[in-house]
């Protein structure tokens, strides 16, 4: 017996999407969202056949898409590329990608890479529906840089059609938090780690964010006012952020230690 004969792929069998796949994937649209289904196993031969076709078909639409992995049975290093590359040409467009569904091992896998602080993973579809529907940042470090996360919050904002002055305040204390944090974490990320974590949302009444960061315990919003300077020799020179969030915004809350929470109400117009 030949070496190859136990290798040898049955007659008519192929590798192409088109006879025996390895992996397949649907989509379709609810809401403005992609609703992403793949099954097999995401390896080097899944995400040759699959990966133009998805690209294609998730990215342009420029929206938010939740992928459901609970069909995926095996993913490799390789496969990673799939939710790395769509996740970044999302990013790019400002809209966002979601995992969920995924079985042990191959959440294993991508918390192995250290992507789970990159690319959500939701344990069902409410949540992943959730995620998707919500700005989520990752910065410093393995994440995006500061620059990047202003624009990118600037233009969520904007596209939520937020009034002007609450447009101002939340980019405001956005701005002022994630760079204290950023200064003062005093960490250093190990690998697929950001510094800084935001989430936010624009809800009907206000907008609402967290920002958080991996180092030890500090409490910005006890952090106390500096004195009023008597002359403009007195006046500090930085220094100054905790103190604009805190008389700009309408709620603060502090947990952990190192996570804040604000709240900016949005202004009602009058008739």
């Amino acid at each position: 017996m030949s070496f190859d004969d136990p290798w040898r792929w049955p007659p008519g069998a192929r590798i192409d999407g088109h006879g025996a796949s390895s992996i397949d994937f649907s989509a379709d649209d609810h809401d403005g969202i992609s609703h992403v289904v793949l099954r097999g196993r995401l390896d080097t031969t899944g995400v040759g056949e699959i990966e133009t076709r998805f690209t294609a078909t998730v990215v342009p639409p420029a929206r938010p898409a939740i992928v459901d992995l609970s069909a995926v049975d095996f993913m490799s290093s390789m496969g990673l590329r799939l939710p790395i590359g769509t996740t970044r040409a999302l990013s790019q467009r400002k809209a966002r990608l979601v995992l969920f569904g995924a079985q042990p091992p191959v959440a294993d896998t991508l918390e192995s890479a250290g992507l789970l602080g990159l690319i959500p993973l939701a344990a069902g579809e409410t949540d992943a529906l959730a995620l998707a529907d919500r700005l989520h940042l990752a910065i410093g470090g393995a994440g995006i840089p500061l620059e990047e996360a202003l624009e990118t919050f600037r233009t969520f904002l904007a596209a939520a059609g937020l009034d002007p002055a609450s447009h101002y305040t939340a980019t405001l204390a956005f701005e002022e938090l994630v760079v204290n944090m950023l200064r003062h974490a005093g960490i250093r990320p190990g690998p697929g780690q950001a510094i800084v974590e935001v989430a936010a949302v624009v809800a009907d009444d206000a907008v609402r964010f967290r920002v958080e960061d991996r180092g030890p315990p500090f409490d910005p919003t006890a952090h106390p006012e500096p004195p009023t300077p008597a002359s403009i020799d007195e006046a500090p020179i930085g220094g100054l952020g905790i103190q604009l969030v805190r008389r700009s915004i309408d709620h603060a809350r502090t947990e952990q230690g190192n996570r804040v929470d604000v709240t900016v109400l949005r202004q009602r117009r009058h008739a």
